[in-house]
């Protein structure tokens, strides 16, 4: 029988290695997480690791980008126009966000923050038509994708003491309407010249 191909979807042993590249990011920082444990504790050997990641590195690119809520546009839009509290946050979504908060607190490295805040940025670019080419708008975003991430860190550190919605809520009504509408005025300005 032939190996399934490597971006075939919904194999086990690929998805037990996620599952346990997600335990182990709980334990300790993604920078001291290795191929060996993970296979171990999967029950793999390495090639088998090595025929659908090429690293730990690209195991956490592949799983940032699958942690990132589907929701992300319907969340951003709420975000800004203050109206959080009217998107429920399912089961799932709550388990994205929380990955996501265990990569970009104290178990994140620099570049798991950095690639979860690129595709932040990248959302909020194609949900609000910004162009993201004009300095001000990119330091804007740039600012936005900063507190996001130090929000997260922030409820990361609480161990979920504090409600997730609310931290959104806090954010949202302080900053968040002005800096989109910057944002989108800026745009507009540039598409009228």
């Amino acid at each position: 029988m032939a190996r399934p191909r490597k971006d075939q979807l919904g194999d086990p042993v690929q998805e037990r290695i996620k599952a346990t590249f997600w335990q182990l990011l709980r334990e300790r920082s993604v920078n001291h997480i290795t191929v060996s444990e993970i296979v171990r504790a999967v029950g793999c050997n390495r090639n088998t690791f090595y025929y659908h990641f090429d690293s730990v590195e690209n195991l956490t690119a592949r799983v940032i980008a699958e942690a990132i809520p589907v929701e992300i546009p319907a969340l951003a839009e709420a975000y800004f126009a203050g109206t959080l509290a009217d998107v429920p946050l399912d089961q799932d979504a709550r388990r994205s966000i929380e990955r996501l908060c265990l990569l970009v607190g104290r178990g994140g490295s620099p570049a798991a923050v950095q690639q979860v805040k690129e595709a932040l940025k990248a959302a909020w670019t194609e949900r609000f038509n910004m162009d993201n080419t004009q300095e001000d708008v990119a330091c804007v975003l740039e600012f936005m994708a900063s507190g996001i991430i130090g929000m997260l860190g922030f409820w990361a550190s609480r161990n979920g003491e504090v409600p997730l919605d609310r931290c959104f809520q806090a954010v949202s009504s302080v900053f968040s309407k002005p800096a989109i509408a910057f944002a989108q005025e800026r745009t507009r300005n540039a598409a009228a010249e």
